[in-house]
């Protein structure tokens, strides 16, 4: 990679899909010394986040020969503010820019930006390459008809690319996912109550840490979740186990060992998940639902997919995978063969070939 090239975007903490998603970079094969990842969260203070972006990183542009801007673009007013600075010297300098888009909100938020939205207009009709997740989601950029838009689909770690799994698994469900109201943590929940009374071989894992969304702030549900899962621990305590936050060993673990991952949500910005793609690295089968762009991602090769804010149809449709043993092996291993197919090396090098093409 002969250009040099500034990532821009959030790493973990807090772990998100799209702070996941950009943690990747740092895996593109010949990826050299040419190149600044710059962390938008790299302080607990949330003060010296905005004034780095808004002061310091503008300067780095300015004072620099970079030429070329990889960023993850943000779909709220605040975000956009908060991106505004750089993005302006970049468009002033002519420098090429390229933006990730990683929800399912962008033509929302422009339509709805008010004041801003001649702001945005000029900003974004300076980009000169936008990448989404699936080619549905290219309508995201309607008003930018002139805008290259290439398709890369989300991606798993390469820490999973080489794993032992073992078949036939035993009848464990996983939830992993940013703990939240429209993640649909409390119909999961409430399914559960039925799935552990119907079935006493199912064990079920919960993971994730309590965050806020449009729904509940981040101290209701907590208190929700907890009011929920400590009566079902109480009926059922060597059947249903919650981690807390998980990464490395203990993630991979707890989804290699599962054997049904569901993530019922309708999380307005839900786009392609990346913790259903590792679970399907892993050999899960997967349970979702028809919201945004994910009844594209998951057909019955891949699992089910449900209404939203159902619990009777989790607990019919979790009874249905596990009564048809068969049918949930194949289910399995086409996951994990459609994984290691589509989702390890695939991201890397489209990235990589995008970044780097004049």
């Amino acid at each position: 990679m002969s250009k040099k090239i500034i990532f821009i975007g959030s790493l973990p903490p807090p772990i998100t899909g799209q702070s996941i998603a950009f943690s990747y970079i740092k895996e593109i094969d010949n990826i050299d010394d040419q190149i600044l990842i710059i962390n938008t969260q790299k302080y607990k203070i949330q003060l010296f986040n905005y004034s780095h972006s808004l002061i310091i990183l503008p300067l780095i542009i300015l004072f620099s020969s970079y030429n070329t801007i990889y960023f993850i673009g943000s779909r709220s007013k605040l975000g956009f503010l908060r991106q505004l600075p750089f993005l302006t010297i970049a468009v002033l300098k002519k420098i090429k820019i390229i933006n990730h888009l990683h929800g399912a909100d962008f033509n929302k938020f422009y339509n709805e930006s008010g004041i801003y939205k001649g702001i945005i207009k000029w900003v974004y009709e300076k980009v000169n390459t936008s990448i989404v997740l699936l080619e549905e989601m290219k309508d995201q950029f309607k008003a930018f008809p002139k805008m290259k838009l290439e398709v890369v689909p989300n991606a798993v770690s390469k820490e999973l690319e080489n794993l032992d799994i073992a078949f036939p698994k035993e009848n464990r469900i996983l939830f992993l996912s940013n703990i939240m109201a429209s993640k649909g943590i409390i119909e999961f929940l409430t399914a559960s109550k039925q799935l552990l009374k119907d079935d006493n071989s199912i064990r079920i894992d919960i993971a994730g840490d309590f965050i806020s969304d449009n729904y509940l702030p981040k101290n209701q549900i907590k208190k929700k979740f907890l009011d929920l899962f400590e009566g079902l621990k109480y009926d059922f305590p060597e059947r249903i186990f919650y981690h807390g936050t998980v990464s490395g060993i203990k993630k991979v673990d707890l989804l290699r060992s599962s054997s049904i991952f569901i993530l019922p949500t309708y999380y307005a910005t839900e786009a392609y998940p990346i913790s259903i793609l590792e679970a399907m690295a892993t050999g899960n089968a997967i349970i979702t639902t028809k919201h945004n762009y994910l009844e594209k991602i998951i057909s019955k090769e891949h699992g089910e997919t449900i209404n939203i804010k159902d619990s009777n149809q989790i607990f019919s449709t979790v009874k249905y995978l596990f009564r048809d043993q068969k049918k949930l092996h194949l289910i399995q291993k086409n996951n994990l063969t459609h994984s290691r197919k589509h989702y390890i090396n695939n991201h890397l090098n489209q990235l990589y070939r995008i970044i780097t093409n004049d």
